[in-house]
């Protein structure tokens, strides 16, 4: 179905579909794996910015796994790289999990794939108009048209696991955005804009012409959906990939320039709210606390993590200063360069 203008598309998406139905289905919702019943929305929506041919995750794509050459073009990432890669997602996956983060392993999942890293996940909302939102704005090119995908959420019976994230912990884009996480378990993994799975899960495409009063009607709003300066989960991903790096040694340069290219090269920072020995109690804060260069910390990121460099990111945490309760302080493998901003009195 086709409309002439995002507010028309939207309309009809709200008569439609309402919000206030709901359905009762299974979803994973404890570290531990537990599954159990949960009255989730009726149906979730997705925005795309463009006329795309297919919908697949992001690690379904041929196209994801490639960085620029030296010479402008896109050239595939190595076998090493993406041998790496496999290890370093699963390493993340375990990280993020219980004992460390207490998050199930959908949620983990999430955290990957609203901070950059790509994943089997499609992402999904509650909300149609921050479907509409991404529909408008979600493409660094101006596009003509933009496409809303409706799921029924029974479409969890037929193959599809469904993950609710609008009360995730260390993913505060997802709260934002009332995300869902949205896997299809048939292997390969299927295109959501073709007939079949189209008839088996009972999705709808609805396609409207994107006019300029719609771009500055929804420019704030998305914006406000992916901004990361004020998201004081922003910089955890960031971190976790240097400690992996730590661990296990340093990664193929091509997979290190890629992986800079795709995640917020933001600070973790936290405010220190009890201290007792030699463990403390922190309150994350967002990065926009401290002051930061972020291409210079994307320059130094690469460093640490690419085999190509000697920079050793441990170096950083020798030299770490005391915490102390009241300020805000950032891991210093975070944050190169930058002066701390003083609590307000």
């Amino acid at each position: 179905m086709q409309f002439d203008s995002a507010a028309a598309c939207l309309r009809h998406l709200m008569d439609s579909h309402p919000q206030d139905a709901t359905e009762r289905v299974w979803l994973q919702q404890s570290p531990g794996g537990l599954i159990v019943p949960h009255s989730a929305p009726r149906f979730l929506f997705r925005g795309e910015c463009g006329q795309f041919p297919e919908t697949r995750p992001n690690a379904r794509r041929a196209d994801t796994w490639t960085v620029k050459g030296k010479a402008g073009e896109r050239v595939p990432l190595s076998p090493r790289a993406l041998v790496e890669f496999r290890r370093l997602g699963a390493c993340l996956l375990q990280r993020l999990c219980p004992p460390d983060f207490d998050l199930s392993a959908s949620e983990a999942l999430a955290v990957q794939q609203h901070y950059g890293l790509p994943t089997v996940m499609l992402d999904f909302t509650a909300n149609p108009g921050t479907a509409m939102a991404f529909a408008i704005g979600g493409s660094k090119n101006k596009r003509d048209y933009g496409r809303i995908c409706v799921l029924p959420t029974e479409s969890y019976r037929k193959g599809v696991m469904l993950s609710e994230l609008v009360d995730h912990r260390w993913a505060l884009r997802a709260r934002r955005q009332e995300g869902f996480g949205v896997v299809c378990l048939d292997r390969p993994s299927p295109d959501l804009k073709s007939r079949q799975a189209q008839k088996r899960w009972g999705i709808r495409w609805y396609q409207f012409r994107i006019t300029d009063e719609d771009r500055q009607i929804s420019a704030a709003r998305y914006s406000a959906l992916i901004d990361t300066d004020d998201d004081p989960t922003a910089g955890i991903l960031r971190h976790q990939v240097i400690e992996y790096v730590e661990n296990f040694g340093k990664m193929p340069d091509d997979l290190a320039v890629w992986i800079v290219d795709k995640i917020p090269m933001l600070p973790r920072a936290y405010r220190p709210i009890n201290l007792s020995g030699h463990e403390a109690i922190v309150d994350h804060v967002a990065p926009s606390e401290v002051e930061f260069d972020e291409e210079f910390e994307r320059d130094q990121t690469l460093r640490y993590l690419s085999n190509a460099y000697p920079d050793d990111s441990r170096l950083r945490v020798g030299n770490w200063m005391q915490i102390k309760a009241g300020g805000v302080v950032a891991d210093p493998r975070t944050l190169q360069r930058a002066n701390l901003r003083t609590p307000a009195p």
